[in-house]
């Protein structure tokens, strides 16, 4: 189960890691997964399926709900107003 308190997470990194080492997809789990004789932090293609979801399938408007430091990044994000010199 993947839990909606996502800003209570102490580690996101490994908390993804550690459910991809229950998936069902070979090739996901190969890609973020490191193997377990390795000293690798992450998978050997840990970023590609990553990018694939945001750019995909990743729903922002509904984890800033479930994220309350997402929601107040994307608040400045479009409140920025850049002033050049």
């Amino acid at each position: 189960m993947i839990t909606t308190d996502v800003d209570d997470i102490d580690d996101p990194k490994q908390y993804l890691i550690n459910l991809c080492r229950r998936c069902r997809k070979k090739a996901l789990k190969d890609a973020i997964v490191p193997p377990a004789e390795s000293t690798a932090k992450v998978g050997k293609d840990y970023n590609n399926p990553l990018i694939k979801f945001v750019q995909e399938s990743w729903a922002i408007e509904g984890a800033k709900v479930n994220s309350a430091s997402l929601r107040r990044a994307m608040d400045v994000i479009i409140a920025f107003q850049p002033t050049w010199n």
